[in-house]
């Protein structure tokens, strides 16, 4: 195992802006995972893929200390075939974006829907990442991981997972304990996937629909959502991004028409049993803050729920963007937005000024 003494993530996180660490390592190969020299099993760690979905916050009189582990373990495969049904292996350090397109090329059919989401393959299920009506749960067979707790592999099934909206089992460990004592590195998903005929295909969104010429198919639905993604979402290689930088809330059903009776133009919730999903784009597009920025942090003047950099933005540039936007929307709505990407601090005390909790305890008016 290799330490790369790296000290600027600047390259190791989507925003590409400054952040520091004291402690890297690169993770090549599953081997490696059997050479974890005692400092990484028993001292703070955390491990990151492509980092398109943390917001460091870590400046360089204040690194991250803690040993940072970069998973670039690599590797796809067919497995087996079975009543139908098409099992795919893919290593965690595979871009999740190349490995949709590969199975593509294969011919099966089942992950389109998720088409153009930034990351590696080892950070989808923590985030349980989805997009038009597919969210990752409904296509792992099995996760591989290693524990660092109990210094060995283990094997979880979906159920095992506790997979809900934009969590898992895996982010609810790092919110508790503290994402300092990460205790699994994932290694391998296994997926279940089909032929493009036997595929069930998810085009329950009007945009994809009407983006759909002839007959549909999986690759159809995976060039709709890419045509759409596109005219939506900034070229991260020009305007670096985390892309969705806050959840859509999810409220009561009485909360969620009392927004409607003062807000008719709301667009439609989804209803989740007895809670409904609110737009947070339309939220803030509604506090009049599209295209708002903060030096050179803004608000994408096509998607509002994307904070871009555009150029030399500093973590309390976008910061203070993030906490704009919050107060905002609870002075208007009296909702507080979520977070979506993991934010990783030196400080404490700087991640809790972001957190939802801290308008809960301090914000009157929430």
């Amino acid at each position: 195992m290799r330490n790369l003494k790296l000290i600027d993530l600047k390259n190791n996180n989507g925003l590409k802006i400054n952040a520091f660490c004291t402690n890297l390592f690169s993770i090549n190969k599953i081997s490696q995972i059997n050479e974890f020299p005692e400092i990484v099993n028993t001292n703070p760690r955390l491990v990151i893929g492509s980092g398109s979905n943390i917001f460091f916050l870590a400046p360089d009189n204040q690194p991250l200390t803690s040993t940072i582990l970069l998973n670039k373990i690599k590797g796809k495969e067919i497995i087996k075939e079975k009543n139908n049904k098409t099992f795919v292996r893919c290593l965690a350090g595979e871009n999740w974006n190349d490995f949709v397109i590969w199975t593509l090329s294969k011919n099966l059919g089942g992950l389109e829907n998720l088409v153009l989401i930034p990351g590696t393959v080892g950070a989808a299920p923590i985030q349980n990442i989805g997009a038009y009506g597919l969210e990752i749960k409904d296509r792992i067979d099995s996760i591989l991981a290693w524990d660092f707790e109990q210094k060995k592999l283990v094997n979880f099934k979906p159920h095992e997972c506790e997979f809900r909206y934009r969590n898992s089992l895996f982010k609810n460990q790092m919110i508790h304990d503290g994402w300092k004592k990460t205790r699994y590195f994932i290694i391998s998903i296994d997926f279940v996937l089909w032929s493009e005929k036997e595929s069930p295909l998810i085009t329950s969104y009007d945009e994809v629909r009407k983006e759909i010429i002839g007959k549909v198919s999986p690759k159809k639905i995976a060039e709709s959502i890419i045509k759409i993604r596109n005219r939506k979402l900034p070229d991260s290689n020009l305007l670096p991004n985390l892309g969705s930088f806050f959840q859509n809330p999810i409220v009561k059903i009485y909360q969620a028409k009392d927004l409607r009776k003062n807000f008719p133009k709301m667009p439609n919730f989804k209803v989740i049993e007895n809670e409904a999903k609110i737009s947070a784009a339309w939220l803030i597009d509604e506090c009049k803050l599209k295209g708002y920025k903060v030096n050179d942090a803004g608000i994408y003047k096509k998607h509002s729920l994307i904070i871009v950099n555009y150029g030399d933005a500093s973590y309390k540039d976008i910061m203070n963007l993030a906490i704009k936007i919050q107060e905002k929307v609870i002075e208007k709505f009296g909702i507080c937005l979520t977070l979506e990407p993991n934010v990783i601090s030196s400080s404490e005390k700087k991640a809790f000024r972001l957190s939802k909790f801290y308008y809960e305890t301090y914000n009157h008016d929430y």
